[in-house]
């Protein structure tokens, strides 16, 4: 029985590999998690294990190619029984990991319950400091607004399809309080989620504060204005694009032999970052001399003691630390600019990038929290 053997998603927000090295040849028989082959990511070179035991049979991928998440690299294959006995794993797998969603999603529900009763639970003292008086006038128009509402009913059509016989969306404790107040649910206007009355529409209903209704047309008008604030944005985005296109290549090879070699990994990361940073930040080079003798007699000094403890006193340090100074005492150069909000974007942390040539190409290490950190 042949399977497929594609690239599973590294994470890390990574879509893509360079195939560095194949293990293994047509033909051959592989153990599961036998390494079969070396991929290269923008993070770092692994190696790939089986996720099966069976035989090679066609291998789709050559070094230097570069495979995408999802990407067929090698068909396997593998006795009818272990293909079996993988595809009922693979079903219990996804029966348990069905589960434990279904059982998230209950609990998560139960919560919210339990939230929203705790909610109308702490609303219901605040009835208790109210007055007799106050309560018995409510209670006296309550029955009044009531009676009213009774011969309108009587008057209208009561079938199994009208509204006043559906039970109106509320909480317990609210229809205690309508009950209370003298309140027809079915009358005031819900104000909770999911068309729920709540025990505060009660209240403003009984005071004769149903306000709610005249406020949902005053809404509009702000809707409106915010809607134009957009529009100017837009218009603002074409004057002032973050980088301008770059022009085209021309063709080198009029003026002579060339040769093309592919971009690859770690080095392709960093032209991108570098064409990044070449577009979007002001690139400036300023030069002076300092008189640092004092400076590297300190580091000479105690150079001994802080390898001991595992450390390394280099200028570089010193270094970070006094761009930090600069940085505090110049604020703006510690910013970016957007453009599309026309803002200055002011940073209060200091994380410094480090450029580093190595055999793989240049690498930034970021140090971060300098001003917070210890020579």
């Amino acid at each position: 029985m042949e399977k497929e053997f594609t690239l599973a998603d590294p994470g890390e927000g990574i879509h893509e590999a360079e195939i560095i090295e194949v293990l293994v040849s047509e033909g051959d028989p592989v153990e599961e998690e036998e390494s079969v082959l070396v991929i290269e990511t923008d993070k770092a070179t692994t190696e790939v294990p089986s996720p099966m035991t069976g035989t090679i049979k066609e291998i789709k991928v050559s070094e230097g190619d570069m495979v995408e998440v999802g990407d067929v690299l090698m068909i396997f294959e593998v006795e009818e029984e272990a293909a079996e006995e993988e595809e009922k794993e693979e079903a219990e797998a996804e029966e348990t990991e069905k589960k434990e969603k279904e059982e998230a999603e209950a609990a998560e529900e139960k919560q919210k319950e339990e939230a929203e009763k705790e909610k109308e639970t702490a609303e219901e003292p605040e009835e208790e400091p109210e007055k007799e008086e106050k309560k018995k006038e409510k209670v006296e128009e309550g029955e009044k607004e009531k009676a009213a509402k009774k011969e309108e009913k009587e008057k209208k059509p009561s079938g199994k399809g009208s509204d006043e016989e559906k039970p109106v969306p509320a909480a317990p404790s609210t229809r205690r309080v309508a009950r209370e107040l003298g309140v027809d649910l079915h009358d005031v206007e819900p104000g909770g989620p999911g068309g729920r009355v709540t025990t505060e529409d009660v209240k403003a209903f009984a005071e004769g504060k149903a306000e709610k209704p005249e406020k949902k047309p005053e809404k509009k008008p702000p809707k409106e204005k915010k809607e134009k604030p957009p529009e100017k944005k837009k218009e603002k985005k074409k004057p002032a694009p973050a980088a301008p296109k770059a022009p085209e290549l021309p063709d080198f090879s009029q003026w002579g032999e060339v040769e093309r070699v592919p971009l690859r990994s770690v080095r392709r990361t960093t032209a991108k970052r570098m064409r990044l940073s070449w577009s979007q930040i002001p690139h400036v080079t300023h030069e002076d001399v300092a008189d640092i003798t004092d400076l590297e007699a300190f580091r000479q000094k105690y150079k001994d003691e802080i390898e001991e403890e595992g450390g390394a006193l280099t200028l570089t340090i010193f270094a970070l630390k006094a761009a930090v100074a600069a940085l505090k005492a110049h604020p703006r150069f510690n910013a970016s600019l957007d453009m599309d909000q026309e803002e200055i974007i002011l940073k209060h942390y200091y994380h410094i990038g480090v450029a580093v040539d190595t055999d793989r190409g240049l690498l930034v290490p970021v140090i971060r929290d300098v001003d917070r950190k210890s020579i």
